[in-house]
């Protein structure tokens, strides 16, 4: 027997206790990994079209029937130096009437390698607009966002509807859509 000093009890060297600790938090950080993977979040928001008044002020009008594309891309931990970041999956929706849209999350069976730091994006596309993003925002175009509103403008050079349906082929369909 071996006397542990500080120790209320006795240990046996060579008891597994400390073995089987180690085994439990192992498989808890394993399971927790795995059951990051496994949901997807939901995305909702609206499309405004930027319009003037005129020739001074700029305001947004909600625009139905935008297509919008949602995308999920997750880091897949398949080395532990340097992940790689994957499309998991992309949908099609349109805007209702006013503008809105929304893609409820998505559940799979968890996989390995784990996916983590799952993420999900929405682009919307109407012919004849461009989608304005942060980088493309003139100043006073800036002043006009707003949380979950995708801003797009009239655009002599937007890509046709076909092209930018193209940018989800590669994504493997919609993942726990109907």
């Amino acid at each position: 027997m071996f006397k542990c000093r500080g120790c209320a009890y006795d240990t046996v060297v060579g008891n597994r206790r400390p073995t089987s600790v180690i085994a439990l938090v192992l498989l808890a950080a394993l399971a927790a990994a795995l059951a990051s993977n496994s949901r997807a979040p939901g995305i909702h928001g609206r499309v405004e079209e930027v319009v003037r008044d005129g020739s001074t002020t700029l305001r947004t009008v909600p625009r139905a029937g935008v297509d919008v594309l949602i995308v999920w891309r997750g880091d897949l931990l398949d080395n532990p130096v340097d992940s790689s970041r994957i499309c998991l999956g992309a949908v099609h929706i349109m805007t209702n009437g006013d503008g809105s849209f929304s893609q409820p999350g998505w559940w799979k069976a968890p996989t390995w390698p784990p996916v983590t730091d799952v993420t999900v994006s929405a682009y919307a596309y109407s012919p004849g607009f461009m989608s304005v993003g942060p980088l493309f925002l003139t100043d006073e175009e800036a002043k006009l966002l707003k949380p979950n509103v995708h801003l797009i403008r009239r655009d002599f050079r937007a890509p046709s509807r076909e092209e930018w349906l193209q940018a989800s082929e590669g994504c493997g369909g919609s993942p726990g859509a109907p």
